[in-house]
């Protein structure tokens, strides 16, 4: 605080210092009780010169393997992708938004028989609006199958394709 005034602190600027440097984590590291530490410049957490934070590190998860294992379907905060197992790439399918609250629900059911498409449940979040969808897994087109107010439940498809078992 002396460093900071210029004079010898007043008994409440120590005190203001002190909430200040706990409140920026990016810019100091706490070093024990009132101590604290400048971060490295090469923090990844610390804004850049703009003032901007980078953006993290994407996260996936995996949901399921196509029938013949050449294809993954996996998914993260900014949607679904389907992961080419051959050669890594990956292509995002299903975005999402930001905003979680305006996204749809979607549980992946299964692939088809054939590879090119994924069935899912899909479920509106502003209303009352559930329902099976197909999403090609080339260009991400989301086909409705079934929309309607009902509930869907332990919805698998036979092996060979030709329909699903659920109960409603």
């Amino acid at each position: 605080a002396a460093e900071y005034a210029g004079r010898d602190p007043t008994p409440v600027e120590p005190a203001g210092v002190l909430m200040k440097l706990h409140r920026a984590p990016m810019y100091f590291y706490r070093r024990g009780r009132g101590r604290y530490q400048p971060a490295p410049e090469a923090t990844p957490d610390k804004p850049d010169a703009a003032g901007e934070k980078k953006e993290p590190e994407e996260n996936f998860s995996p949901v399921s393997f196509s029938r013949d294992a050449s294809r993954l379907l996996i998914t993260s905060r900014k949607g679904w992708y389907v992961l080419n197992v051959g050669d890594s790439s990956k292509t995002l399918i299903v975005p999402m938004q930001e905003d979680e609250d305006k996204n749809p629900r979607l549980s992946a059911i299964t692939w088809a028989p054939d590879g090119r498409t994924i069935y899912a449940t899909w479920a509106n979040r502003g209303s009352w609006e559930r329902g099976i969808v197909a999403i090609d897994s080339q260009n991400g087109t989301m086909t409705p199958l079934v929309r309607d107010a009902r509930l869907y439940g332990g919805v698998r498809m036979v092996r060979d394709g030709s329909g699903f078992i659920m109960t409603i």
